[in-house]
């Protein structure tokens, strides 16, 4: 993609996180977006102003993340060369961190305009990225006073010349272009974004690690499309445990940054695993466990119905006992119950 593609298909992410996987939604702000074009080949940009337009409504949540996702479009562009694969991957990891910060109730102190920026330094300058997070680990109140003196030296300001690292002391032009976005950092505590950037199952060396030969796999059980999702199950059924493993893994996490309410893609991957892979079948009911009943939609038993592992089918009971007991999801409980009965 060049840069004005990568910088919409940036906003669209953007936008399909904020409307949880509402492709009906987000289908009505894509038609609504192509018809703002003359031609078919006009550089329209996807604005905050076509998507309140196209969805009738407006809000900050919204437009911050739309603004957000401007502010990555030209490092992302540049630096990931416009690889549609890549980019979304960045994304996702992005909102995958964000869910854990939910996970450990931190939803109200991580920031997703400082949690990006941050990221930003992680994936494309990972030495200094490193030092911020030495220097963090060992400051009492989380701030970085390399990025607070860098800040103030590019601002005109005067500070005190400190921290652990002294990389912000090194005059460097890709990193003062980073220093400059907003938002700044030199007051910020870094440690609840330091605390859920270390979780080596969302870090970006778990992408650069993953198999080559699987790639193009993993994209068809990562997709939405039932061809594409039929074609890999065919495939998966030539491969060995080993790689159906790394494959289980990867959509496994992917799978913890998207919606529940409908079965995402990476389950439906999962699922197509399972078919030709029974042992990991129970890999997949203890992971559909861990969800809140109350985010779960009634597919999480119609799909399960199937088992053939013994051990899977006992943990399968047991999760639908769990799940006719609670209250919090009707749909799911009244499936539950109606499953039960044929265990």
């Amino acid at each position: 993609m060049n840069s004005f593609q990568t910088a919409n298909y940036i906003k669209f992410l953007m936008l399909q996180n904020y409307l949880k996987h509402d492709y009906a939604k987000l289908e009505k702000v894509y038609t609504f977006y192509n018809s703002k074009k003359k031609n078919p080949f006009d550089n329209t940009v996807l604005s905050y102003q076509i998507i309140t337009e196209a969805l009738g409504t407006t809000a900050p949540e919204l437009q911050e993340s739309i603004f957000i996702g401007d502010r990555l479009s030209p490092t992302l562009s540049v630096g990931l060369k416009g690889n549609p694969r890549n980019t979304k991957r960045f994304l996702n990891t992005l909102f995958l961190r964000m869910r854990i910060a939910k996970i450990y109730g931190l939803e109200s102190i991580v920031k997703l305009n400082v949690l990006s920026k941050l990221m930003l330094l992680e994936r494309f300058q990972p030495e200094r990225f490193d030092a911020i997070v030495n220097e963090i680990s060992l400051a009492q109140d989380g701030i970085s006073e390399t990025l607070r003196d860098r800040e103030q030296a590019l601002t005109g300001a005067t500070g005190k010349k400190g921290g652990a690292a002294h990389l912000g002391d090194v005059s460097d032009d890709k990193y003062d272009a980073w220093i400059k976005l907003e938002p700044s950092l030199g007051q910020v505590d870094l440690r609840p974004y330091i605390f859920i950037s270390k979780e080596k199952a969302i870090s970006f060396d778990s992408d650069a690690t993953f198999p080559e030969h699987l790639v193009p796999l993993l994209e068809q059980l990562s997709s939405d499309s039932q061809i594409a999702q039929k074609t890999a199950a065919k495939a998966v059924k030539s491969i060995s445990l080993s790689d159906a493993t790394i494959l289980f893994g990867k959509l496994e996490i992917d799978s913890r940054a998207m919606d529940v309410k409908k079965i995402p893609p990476a389950i439906t991957g999962m699922l197509n695993i399972i078919e030709s892979h029974p042992s990991l079948e129970e890999r997949l009911v203890k992971h559909i466990s861990s969800y809140p009943s109350a985010n779960i939609g009634p597919w999480g038993v119609t799909q399960l119905t199937g088992l053939k592992n013994p051990g899977a089918i006992a943990l399968f009971k047991e999760l639908l006992q769990n799940w006719s007991r609670q209250d919090g999801n009707r749909a799911l409980k009244s499936t539950a119950t109606q499953t039960l009965k044929t265990y």
